[in-house]
């Protein structure tokens, strides 16, 4: 079974796989992350405590609250305050993170016994799209795992860029936070979508899937940085596998895309407001695009002069 199939681009890895230990094959999947992001640097991830759990348990029902979601996102907003309790900061991520994941959300279709589960060229597993997953059909994406996982990882990494302009401490404690709802939400998937029940092999793929998340992060920051045709090469390899037959007109809408909502995001005051925040239609962005250049006007010249010899 495949899940992961990527073009290998050695730009896109933050950090080498060869810093990553190997952990024996019953090694609980949370303790196997945990002990990878210590060798990568990165923040290790966070639950709330026991305490901490079971005072809110003894508080309330364990059944949903009633009523409108709006009005629990309106209690968790106000339990936030600070922004800065590890449990109030789990909860957020995990409205968060649900935002994020929705774009690219799939499952899989139910085969008989002797029935075989269609798979793409490279033999990842073909499912079926969920029905507010526009990405699969805006850009003829297959819908498979390694599609999910990029595409959400996409829309992290846009939070991920505002929540860096918080104090240090929180920053940390939000990223780590929305990390582990992806890690969560991935090995389920795993386990329910593509029944796979060997922890050895979930724990290879959350290896993989880090990997990719640091550098996919390393990615997309250096395009912000260095302009539209870097981040453009970033997503080509990461979204679209490197695919020689994209059409660049997706290039272009995924780039307008992510420029006009790190404009949204700009104009939130305060993070824990990110509960609030709904990404724009990726299909609104084609409008974006099909205004033409200023440039494209202007006759081409070239100043002779000014060449170096």
């Amino acid at each position: 079974m495949v899940l992961i199939s990527r073009y290998p681009c050695v730009r896109c890895i933050a950090r080498s796989t060869t810093n990553l230990a190997l952990f024996g094959r019953r090694a609980p999947i949370f303790q196997t992350w945990t002990q990878i992001a210590k060798y990568s640097g990165l923040p290790l991830p966070s639950t709330p405590k026991n305490s901490q759990v079971s005072s809110v348990q003894d508080n309330g029902s364990s059944k949903k609250p009633a009523g409108e979601p709006g009005l629990a996102i309106k209690s968790l907003r106000k339990a936030l305050g600070s922004a800065s309790t590890t449990y109030s900061v789990y909860g957020a991520a995990e409205i968060i993170f649900k935002e994020c994941a929705r774009h690219a959300a799939y499952k899989m279709p139910k085969a008989g016994a002797t029935e075989e589960m269609p798979t793409t060229e490279n033999g990842e597993e073909i499912g079926v799209r969920e029905v507010d997953a526009q990405w699969y059909q805006e850009f003829d994406l297959p819908v498979t795992f390694s599609t999910w996982s990029q595409v959400t990882m996409l829309h992290m990494y846009l939070l991920v860029v505002r929540i860096r302009n918080m104090s240090p401490h929180l920053v940390q404690l939000w990223q780590k936070n929305l990390q582990d709802q992806f890690f969560f939400a991935a090995e389920d998937g795993m386990v329910i979508n593509h029944e796979m029940t060997s922890g050895s092999v979930r724990a290879k793929y959350l290896k993989d899937l880090y990997v990719q998340w640091r550098g996919l992060i390393a990615a997309y920051d250096e395009g912000l940085v260095r302009g539209d045709a870097v981040l453009a090469g970033a997503i080509w390899r990461n979204i679209f596998q490197a695919n020689s037959e994209v059409d660049i007109r997706h290039l272009a809408q995924i780039v307008s895309y992510i420029r006009h909502t790190l404009q949204d995001l700009d104009g939130i005051l305060a993070v824990p407001e990110l509960v609030n925040f709904k990404f724009m239609n990726i299909s609104a962005e084609k409008a974006s695009i099909a205004l033409p250049s200023k440039t494209m006007s202007e006759p081409f010249e070239t100043d002779h002069k000014k060449q170096k010899v």
